[in-house]
């Protein structure tokens, strides 16, 4: 079986990783895989296809900031790409995030509609059907169920300066996406099936997959990361994003840290430099963790893990926090409590007040956490190739 995997992105954040394992899961079975992706560097991982260069990605991301028209152009790139899947003739296809700047989902999906094949959509956010955002909690939203329009959020990812195509992107993904044959939908959550199911995608078969994380890797033992393991009497309570745009919580975390006595020490990973030379006195910083390893020894150095995340589909952080023994407490939006199950560790969306109580409570020492067969990656890439054998 050969499967060709598309992302906006091959060597960085949760989706890639994803792939990444499902390309090296499905070729220890003696399968072939390829990654196609538009940004960033290649995996070191799986076998690599570049769609388009950093100046195409420029430029679609230039022209999509005044006509909110996102997607619609990299006409160039993505038939340059196509002509390489062809030679590659896959047996499926399994598409991740199609936004990034990077493809033209037309005629993608025109080529998709042409050679019949079977294909994977894993959903990690909530772009696939609504007119222009990623996310649409924090706005609380409903437009994407009827047609979008007046775009509240048309200043969030994917950024319009300019115009609102909201409505127009809308059917034009309607009308784009409901096109195929055999589509199977497949999303890391139970609530992103739900919501998926209520839109316009509910006409496909749609699955829920949880995902998973590398339990040799994320594990209670081994070692701790120097910066942070001399605790003393201290609570460490620590944040990681690969991003750490708006929705995550930032600022959230710096009113924590108005909240909090002395006795509770602030660590926040992956902040861009711009973030860390404006930390607030009190919060320490660290900027993006490239070794996965390293990533481990910090989630055992922590006692608490917080994500204040006002967005999420089902974040890889907390499972992988969970799987290297430390806890979580975590905000009560998207599938971030269905990643924990005990309300004990989940408080209301944007709450801090709450979020400090908790913590101060430490009700979260004694929660019950997912066992950890459950956050095991091979389990979801059972599950996955199972899917294609399927199809």
């Amino acid at each position: 079986m050969k499967v060709l995997h598309i992302n906006s992105v091959a060597a960085f954040g949760s989706t890639a990783t994803i792939a990444e394992d499902l390309c090296r899961g499905l070729e220890a079975r003696g399968g072939r895989a390829v990654l196609a992706y538009g940004r960033g560097d290649a995996s070191d991982k799986a076998s690599c296809i570049r769609i388009g260069s950093p100046l195409s990605v420029l430029a679609h991301g230039a022209a999509s900031r005044i006509s909110d028209r996102h997607g619609r152009y990299s006409l160039a790139a993505t038939a340059a790409f196509l002509r390489r899947a062809e030679a590659f003739r896959p047996d499926l296809v399994h598409l991740h995030n199609l936004h990034g700047y990077y493809l033209n989902y037309p005629m993608l999906f025109a080529w998709l509609r042409d050679k019949k094949l079977p294909v994977v959509w894993t959903l990690h956010d909530c772009w696939a059907f609504t007119g222009h955002c990623a996310h649409f909690i924090p706005s609380g939203c409903e437009k994407w169920r009827s047609g979008c329009g007046a775009c509240g959020q048309k200043g969030s990812y994917p950024k319009s300066l300019l115009a609102d195509a909201s409505s127009r992107n809308h059917a034009d993904k309607r009308r784009c996406f409901t096109g195929l044959d055999t589509l199977t939908v497949v999303t890391p959550s139970e609530w992103l099936k739900s919501l998926a199911g209520q839109s316009f995608l509910g006409a496909y078969p749609i699955r829920c997959i949880h995902n998973g994380v590398d339990l040799g890797l994320f594990r209670p033992d081994g070692p701790e990361y120097p910066p942070l393991s001399h605790k003393e009497d201290r609570i460490l309570l620590l944040g990681v994003a690969g991003s750490w745009a708006e929705n995550k919580g930032l600022e959230d975390f710096f009113r924590l840290r108005q909240l909090l006595d002395a006795r509770y020490r602030i660590a926040l990973v992956g902040l861009s430099p711009a973030q860390l030379a404006s930390l607030p006195e009190g919060v320490e910083g660290f900027g993006r963790i490239r070794s996965a390893e390293e990533l481990a020894a910090i989630y055992r150095s922590a006692d608490l893990f917080l994500n204040p995340s006002y967005a999420d589909t089902y974040p890889s952080t907390q499972l992988e926090a969970l799987a290297s023994g430390t806890p979580v407490l975590c905000y009560d939006t998207g599938g971030c409590a269905e990643a924990l199950a005990d309300r004990r560790c989940v408080v209301p969306r944007g709450d801090v007040v709450a979020l400090a109580g908790a913590i101060r409570a430490e009700a979260w020492r004694d929660c019950v956490f997912p066992a950890r067969d459950r956050l095991d990656k091979q389990r979801a890439i059972a599950e996955y190739l199972s899917l294609y054998e399927s199809l």
